[in-house]
């Protein structure tokens, strides 16, 4: 430490403006800057920021692992849930080398109506019978999702269950009825 001599320039380092000013508050800091010799604002002093930052990373560890925590809690709670798909194309479109036009929109909306028969009640107590399921077509149908894109000729059948080979087992059946069905439908 140096001691300060009578008559020489130093200053206290609080009464120093040109010194960093922290404003404080209730004990929080509002603002940090630097003042040039002019007295202007300057650059924020990252010091500072540092300083800030290692007072409250508790705060920010202790918050990362408290939501770490509580979504592994929640989901580890959560029956798990298996999703198994079978993909259909509709119409002869792939065994000619050169399909029509009309070809095409004749699948595109025939995959449509195959699309609304694959969740029948008929087609689904169908499924219920080839897998051996203990649960009635309604039950079934709020597990079975089939969509057919507007501008394609495919049919998918998503099938969600708590086992997998049950769900895997399910999408294979409800493709193959609506195979036996009609047989427009080929190829998966």
């Amino acid at each position: 430490r140096n001691p300060v001599r009578p008559g020489s320039r130093h200053r206290h380092p609080l009464s120093d403006p040109r010194r960093d000013t922290v404003g404080r508050h209730s004990g929080h800091i509002l603002s940090r800057t630097s003042r040039n010799r002019e007295g202007n604002a300057g650059i924020v002093d990252a010091r500072g920021y540092l300083r800030v930052l290692r007072n409250w990373a508790w705060i920010l560890i202790a918050s990362v692992l408290l939501a770490g925590g509580a979504a592994y809690l929640v989901s580890s709670a959560l029956p798990k849930t298996y999703q198994s798909t079978a993909t259909l194309i509709v119409g002869q479109s792939l065994q000619s080398t050169n399909p029509d036009i009309n070809q095409l929109l004749a699948s595109q909306r025939l995959s449509q109506t195959y699309a609304s028969l694959a969740t029948t009640t008929s087609m689904l107590a169908r499924v219920v019978d080839t897998v051996g399921l203990n649960e009635p077509a309604d039950v079934l149908r709020k597990n079975v999702v089939v969509t057919a894109a507007t501008d394609s000729t495919l049919i998918t059948i998503t099938a969600t269950d708590g086992d997998a080979q049950r769900a895997a087992r399910i999408a294979n059946a409800l493709s193959d009825a609506l195979i036996a069905k009609n047989s427009a439908v080929g190829g998966r």
